[in-house]
């Protein structure tokens, strides 16, 4: 049991960081917006203003280089301070996860709730739950305890 306590948040934190860092780098990619994004703006993409596209694939990319950084900060931490059992690792990794993914689902679901057409906030939330449980599954290692 004990080893399921240390191997299994090192392991959700370690899909969960990279799941982000891939999510950026699709969204910071993109030379077009994503199909629910059209379906929500209500227009042909070729037919949205220069100016307009400019500036949405410049939020876009944002959000995609928000979302690597955020994978990239889960990750150093899980494989440091988590790791090691540093009393400050224990918390960081899924409390940096859980924060930015639950910033994503409000504002994804606002997106949701004001037009009414889906947006991707289901998997940003189960995202911020799942840090949620790797933290509650690291409770009670001590300092120095190695996950592997």
């Amino acid at each position: 049991m004990k080893r399921v306590r240390y191997l299994a948040p090192l392991i959700l934190y370690t899909v969960l960081g990279a799941g982000s860092c891939a999510f950026g780098l699709f969204y910071a990619l993109r030379t077009e917006v994503m199909p629910f994004h059209l379906a929500i703006i209500g227009t042909p993409w070729s037919e949205v203003p220069d100016g307009t596209q400019a500036i949405l694939m410049v939020l876009m990319k944002e959000m995609g280089v928000g979302q690597m950084v955020l994978g990239l900060a889960v990750l150093i931490i899980t494989y440091g301070p988590h790791r090691n059992a540093d009393p400050w690792g224990r918390w960081a990794a899924p409390l940096v996860g859980a924060v930015g993914m639950g910033l994503t689902t409000v504002f994804a679901a606002e997106v949701t709730l004001n037009t009414g057409l889906p947006s991707p906030w289901p998997a940003s939330a189960v995202a911020a739950v799942l840090y949620g449980a790797g933290y509650l599954m690291s409770n009670g290692r001590k300092k120095g305890e190695h996950a592997v």
